[in-house]
């Protein structure tokens, strides 16, 4: 493990050990530094598996997986699917993907994030069109619990694409996905806040 590996490993310890899934903990304290997310994942994986390294892994390996089948299928929307096993290929062997792979932390698992909301708004002009638009909207938040404002990046990225398909923020059905994916970290910050303040409460009563 690398030092954070540790880091996360250890505050998903925490979570178990206290049954705080919502604030993360460092040595007993609130550490409001980051979100919870992949702290949560790691828990959870390891409350269902067993406290071990496969468990502490499995979050970022199902992420690194689902990546190179979204990859594949992006290659086929945007190139043909002549080849298109190439982009996954060419992804699988890159130095970046193979070594944050075989980390417990939240890089991969945005990554994927980010990949699945280029293939949505890819997909928005397919039958499915409601459900892409949906899920477009679903990835920012989610996104946005594993790595915060850094989310700004991959949008600003898409604003040609997202000026030429402005209808989608128009669309009831991604306004839906937008908000359903911000209910984890909305829930996570107002427990947060909610606890701090009941602390501050107690000190001041006595």
């Amino acid at each position: 493990m690398c030092i954070r590996d540790r880091f996360y490993a250890l505050q998903a310890r925490w979570i178990l050990e206290k049954g705080n899934w919502t604030i993360p903990l460092w040595w007993g304290d609130f550490n409001l530094d980051r979100t919870i997310g992949i702290q949560f994942l790691i828990a959870k994986s390891q409350e269902i598996f067993g406290e071990n390294l496969f468990a502490a892994y499995l979050p970022t390996t199902i992420s690194s997986i689902v990546m190179l089948i979204i990859t594949y299928k992006l290659h086929e929307e945007l190139i043909g699917k002549k080849f298109a096993i190439a982009s996954p290929l060419i992804l699988s062997t890159t130095f970046l993907w193979f070594d944050y792979s075989h980390l417990a932390t939240q890089d991969l698992i945005y990554s994927c994030l980010v990949t699945i909301g280029i293939f949505s708004i890819v997909k928005t002009n397919s039958k499915k069109e409601l459900v892409y638009i949906s899920l477009f909207g679903l990835w920012i938040g989610l996104a946005f619990m594993m790595k915060t404002f850094l989310v700004a990046i991959p949008i600003t990225s898409l604003l040609p694409y997202l000026i030429k398909k402005k209808y989608i923020f128009t669309s009831k059905y991604f306004w839906f996905g937008l908000i359903i994916g911000f209910i984890p970290v909305s829930y996570t910050h107002l427990r947060a806040h909610e606890t701090l303040r009941y602390l501050v409460c107690r000190l001041l009563l006595e």
